[in-house]
């Protein structure tokens, strides 16, 4: 059982990102970092260091630019017991699996 409160998170944001459920979860699954990852109906639960973070599903939609469709999946992420330096860690190897294009 793990040794943080699991009601409350100690930070808690939305984020737009350019994938499907169905990709975002395919991208989960092929990084290492996120392999302990516990997939349910609305959310992942990844156990990070010594805290874990909560990605919930809000809603999955496009955004059309003239003919071209881009998903669009709003997130919620509600981190538990991580202190400064764990959440800059875990939102750089998030946003470095999560990168679509360029540099």
């Amino acid at each position: 059982m793990p040794s943080f409160p699991v009601n409350k998170p100690t930070r808690s944001l939305e984020k737009e990102l350019g994938y499907s459920i169905k990709e975002f979860l395919l991208t989960l699954k092929s990084q290492t970092i996120f392999l302990d990852a516990k997939t349910f109906d609305d959310h992942i639960e990844i156990n990070f260091l010594e805290g874990k973070v909560d990605i919930f599903f809000l809603e999955e939609t496009e955004r059309r630019i003239a003919s071209m469709r881009i998903p669009l999946l709003r997130v919620r992420m509600e981190l538990f017991s991580l202190g400064e330096e764990q959440e800059k860690q875990f939102f750089k190897q998030f946003l470095r699996a999560f990168q679509k294009g360029g540099g």
